[in-house]
Parts: C-alpha cells; structure tokens; sequence
C-alpha cells in the first residue's frame, strides 16, 4: 500500500499481508 505524503512529493510504502492492519499503518503514520 502506498500513502502519499500531503505535499505529495512522495509515497510512503507500506507492505504487509493482512489487508486489515491498514487502519494501523494510517494511526501510525499520522501520529
């Protein structure tokens, strides 16, 4: 999965095999 970062220079990747760790990738990458 990749998250773009707000000024949208860039993508964080984040990879994982359980789709539903998604909500936790986000809490992680806001806080």
């Amino acid at each position: 999965m990749n998250y773009m970062l707000e000024d949208g220079s860039r993508a964080l990747e984040v990879a994982t095999t359980r789709p539903e760790t998604m909500f936790g990738d986000v809490a992680v990458a806001v806080n």
